[in-house]
């Protein structure tokens, strides 16, 4: 089989389910077991098993966000390079153009439903008891209740705000990605309007020349993920003229097996660099000096560990018909469905209902100490009835709710978009030279 030519390319949507459940499971050992986030307990002590390289990618869940962007970029790239390919830019164009309109009620509206729904819970007390907890970062990020509905209703409002004009939300930790991801989907449709005629191997140069450009600018999760996930598009869309090495390299199955074996072994070792505390271990004292070597000044290291050892992942996956077919099947693409339902709520739930099972529902009077977390097997008891909840309330969601969003967003599709002939001449100015294809 030839490099490109998958036929099913389904295991990215499960590879988006693996990214929502590793943002649960780091949220989970963020706030109640954060030594688990370093390399050992301390600079003397033996690591345990979840902190061990490899395993550790497990419970961090850094490469999650990473993956969301990344898949973001290939899904907005992949229809579009097949149009290219086949010469039909037009068509290409006027696809764009509905994703574009549509992209962005598809992401303004969720999110302004949950900030709704957190709202009035905070104001019913569904978050006091996280308010009032020892879980690492729990306190911080969990909302405060205001004096009366309106006040309540206008913070959320200027949240809504917030979230997409500065990347910030106090009624959702976790929609601070919102905007990026917004923004990155509009530079990859830039990217393909400018390469539209582009010899496709050209189109791959750029797109990897300006993962470079982001990797140089310190933007590891977002920038360097989008333009990568539009060089995979076309990785997987090859002319089967093109690249004839490599199409003679694909034709091997041991060669292809040796190497995506090789990019999935280093790219989960480099995604392992621990949050902090690298000097603890020998292995991630030593990745942590190899990447200070090849970074911009300045890194945020732990971001650029997950990035880089995300493409190179994803790089062995491409290889792989095996791990592809792994991601491929009804299980994963079951938790791809509902990722994004799963990153809106999964925090909701772990504030509100799992505080709950793990603290009780008596709030300390004002000047008391924090509540305090004294027995994980309590937690690991209650952990099962949470994933429920949330996996539950995500598939409610992406069935009702989010079906509701896709309808809104085609109605408001067919009321601005023009009616066009995909027929008609192209949109963008050609050359003769660039009316035929080489």
């Amino acid at each position: 089989m030839a490099i490109g030519d998958e036929g099913n390319v389904k295991w990215v949507d499960g590879l988006r389910g693996v990214a929502s459940a590793l943002v649960v499971i780091k949220h989970i050992s963020a706030g109640w077991f954060t030594y688990l986030l370093w390399p050992a307990s301390d600079a003397k002590a033996a690591p345990v098993l979840l902190q061990l390289p490899y395993f550790r990618v497990l419970i961090q869940g850094r490469i999650g966000v990473a993956i969301f962007c990344l898949v973001t970029g290939y899904v907005c790239a992949l229809k579009p390079v097949k149009n290219f390919n086949s010469g039909t830019q037009t068509v290409a164009f006027t696809s764009m153009s509905r994703s574009a309109i549509r992209r962005v009620p598809r992401l303004v509206l969720p999110v302004a439903i949950i900030i709704l729904i957190s709202c009035i819970a905070t104001q019913m007390g569904a978050f006091l008891i996280a308010n009032h907890c020892d879980g690492y970062g729990l306190p911080e990020t969990s909302p405060r209740q205001r004096d009366n509905i309106f006040l309540a209703l206008g913070a959320a409002f200027k949240d809504l705000l917030n979230v997409w004009t500065h990347g910030q939300s106090e009624y959702g930790a976790e929609l601070w990605t919102m905007m990026p991801i917004l923004k990155g989907a509009f530079w990859v449709y830039i990217f393909l309007i400018a390469t539209a005629y582009v010899q496709q191997k050209w189109r791959m140069a750029i797109a990897l020349a300006l993962t470079l450009f982001r990797w140089a600018c310190n933007d590891p999760f977002f920038g360097m993920q989008f333009f990568f996930g539009a060089f995979m598009a076309d990785l997987q869309n090859l002319d089967p003229g093109s690249f004839s090495k490599l199409q003679a390299m694909s034709s091997n199955s041991s060669m292809r097996g040796a190497l995506s074996i090789f990019f999935l072994v280093v790219g989960l070792f480099v995604a392992s660099l621990p949050d902090k505390h690298s000097e603890w271990q020998p292995w991630s004292d030593s990745l942590h000096k190899f990447l200070e070597s090849i970074l911009p000044a300045s890194p945020d290291f732990p971001r650029f560990a997950s990035g880089i050892g995300l493409d190179i992942i994803v790089v062995g996956l491409h290889l792989s018909p095996m791990a592809r077919g792994i991601l491929a099947n009804r299980f994963f693409l079951f938790l791809g469905r509902m990722s994004f339902a799963v990153y809106l709520l999964h925090n909701q739930i772990l504030r509100s209902v799992l505080c709950w099972m793990i603290y009780g529902i008596a709030v300390p009077a004002e000047g008391e100490p924090h509540l305090v977390f004294d027995s994980p097997f309590r937690l690991f008891m209650v952990l099962p009835l949470y994933f429920a909840l949330t996996y539950g309330s995500a598939y409610l969601w992406t069935t009702h709710v989010d079906a509701f969003c896709a309808r809104v967003s085609e109605r408001m599709v067919g009321v601005i978009k023009e009616n066009q002939n995909e027929k008609a001449p192209p949109l963008l100015p050609q050359s003769q030279q660039g009316q035929h294809r080489s």
